[in-house]
């Protein structure tokens, strides 16, 4: 494998990890949704 090709590999699996890492850390911070916001399926059936 060519330095150009390795190093190819190791950048974009870099970018690939921090962009997981970022988005995973994010869902894991949220608060979570409040109950008032809930609706349920029954309430918005207008069948």
């Amino acid at each position: 494998m060519t330095t150009t090709a390795l190093m190819t590999l190791l950048l974009s699996q870099g970018i690939v990890t921090i962009f997981t890492g970022y988005f995973l850390w994010k869902v894991l911070k949220s608060p979570p949704k409040s109950p008032d916001n809930h609706c349920d399926e029954q309430e918005t059936d207008v069948s």
